[in-house]
């Protein structure tokens, strides 16, 4: 939670979190179902951005823009 007293995430956090949500990606890019592929792209971004925000509350040192390119996701 922002805000809370606890440790920050630290650049392994970030880069273990992101390399998930771009195998989730690849995982869901091999439906050959066009609206499958469109829900899950909507529901990754609906979560990349979702994390961004608080990861951005959470650490004043977060990059907005290296996270959105590390999970392969247009800036919101």
């Amino acid at each position: 939670m922002p805000g809370s007293n606890r440790e920050l995430f630290n650049n392994a956090h970030y880069n273990v979190i992101a390399k998930r949500i771009r195998e989730a990606r690849e995982t869901h890019q091999d439906n050959k179902n066009a609206a499958y592929i469109d829900g899950a792209t909507a529901a990754l971004n609906m979560v990349v951005n979702d994390l961004a925000d608080w990861f951005s509350e959470d650490n004043p040192r977060f990059e907005r823009d290296t996270w959105m390119e590390a999970t392969n996701s247009e800036s919101a």
